[in-house]
């Protein structure tokens, strides 16, 4: 178990269990997570645990699921106050029981309680698709994902979780989910005696490691795909391959080019498609880091398309042609320092790191990576520029167009 001691009010307690991802599973533990949230072997009723959550003077629960690679992870994190706060010399042992509960010793029996999750998470998937911008999103993003891995569809997954029984819920937690790989993190400004605790509540149930296989995006020839919906915007993704993965020494350049191709308002993309054209209210561009993609998302009038398509891509050229100036460099570099120092007054960063480190095996030096910035020159990024690749044009208009 990997214990960060730091100084904040409160401790927070994350466990990820993790398994190889296997498409006819994935339902099964998305349903298992909304089960587990709702049911409590000590519980009888949502409110029953939401009482004893505010006992524990408001712990909060959170378990999600995340897919690294290869590798589908089960995250549960619960931060609670420092029991020395409030004199409590119980709370620490009430939350490890509360947990322990909850993730290796749930009772998958309540038929009528899935039935509800299971509607619950139904309605949330449907209003996905009622939500054109989220929807549009997110397939977009599943273009990207299927090529790597064999995945569902929205449509897929919302008819098969139709499907999903109590039963295929509780054979997967008694033979995957409980046989899958544990690692364990706190983080708190703790006593000796409450590490000891939470070692012995938590170190037994660790085995393995997460160490997933981050495969790149298959680039064989640029796609375009178009399609149509009833909505009244166009909505536009463009997907670059950089051929820079995480572990990639260039990987800190492209993190700088894309903070100033369109990763804040003070970007170029920003300045010139929304504030000097007026092509758009948003637009911006983010990086997947594992795949080596980067890509921009805008929405515009159907009638300025194609307009700002070509502006983008003359942002593009214009990288590729000129170097930027020293000023929006440092402004650049400015502000991903920032955003990395103001992140250390957040306690869930300490464990995000651990968990960082370990599935891509490495260690986190913040002096390193600061150096690592400063390092980055003009020609660095006018290299990046040269290197990159449009390899998915994504646009969706509306039907009557």
């Amino acid at each position: 178990m990997i214990i960060l001691k730091d100084h904040f009010k409160s401790y927070i307690i994350h466990i990820s269990i993790g398994h190889l991802f296997q498409k006819e599973m994935d339902v099964f533990s998305i349903l298992l997570d909304q089960y587990l949230k709702a049911s409590h072997p000590s519980f009888l009723t949502r409110k029953e645990i939401s009482i004893a959550l505010e006992d524990m003077y408001g712990l909060k629960v959170s378990l999600y699921t995340t897919l690294e690679g290869n590798y589908l992870v089960h995250h549960l994190r619960a931060k609670m106050i420092q029991p020395q706060l409030v004199l409590d010399t119980q709370l620490l042992n009430d939350v490890i029981d509360f947990i322990r509960n909850m993730l290796f010793h749930a009772e998958i029996k309540d038929e009528k309680r899935f039935t509800e999750e299971k509607s619950r998470l139904i309605h949330q998937y449907e209003l996905i698709k009622d939500d054109k911008q989220s929807y549009i999103d997110y397939l977009y993003e599943e273009v990207l994902q299927k090529k790597i891995l064999d995945i569902y569809s929205l449509d897929e997954k919302i008819e098969l979780l139709k499907k999903a029984t109590l039963v295929d819920v509780k054979n997967y937690y008694e033979h995957v989910f409980k046989t899958s790989n544990v690692i364990s993190f706190a983080s708190g400004n703790f006593p000796d005696t409450d590490i000891k605790k939470i070692k012995n509540a938590f170190e037994h149930y660790e085995k393995g490691m997460i160490k997933p296989i981050f495969n790149t995006y298959p680039y064989h020839k640029e796609e375009n795909i178009q399609l149509k919906m009833p909505i009244n915007q166009a909505i536009l993704h463009l997907g670059y391959m950089t051929n820079i993965t995480y572990k990639d020494p260039k990987m800190t350049s492209l993190q700088i080019f894309n903070e100033l191709l369109g990763g804040h308002a003070s970007s170029r993309l920003f300045h010139e498609i929304r504030e000097k054209r007026g092509l758009c209210y948003s637009i911006y561009s983010y990086l997947n880091s594992n795949q080596g993609l980067l890509s921009i998302s805008t929405g515009v009038d159907m009638t300025r398309l194609e307009e700002t398509k070509t502006s983008i891509y003359n942002v593009l050229e214009h990288l590729k042609n000129h170097e930027i100036s020293d000023d929006e460099l440092v402004q650049t570099k400015d502000f991903m320092i920032h955003q990395i120092q103001t992140s250390l007054d957040r306690q869930s960063v300490y464990i995000q790191r651990a968990y960082r480190n370990h599935i891509y095996q490495e260690q986190y030096d913040l002096e390193a990576r600061l150096k690592q910035i400063e390092g980055v020159t003009k020609e660095d990024i006018k290299w990046i520029a040269n290197h990159m690749t449009l390899i998915v044009t994504h646009q969706v208009v509306g039907e009557t167009q």
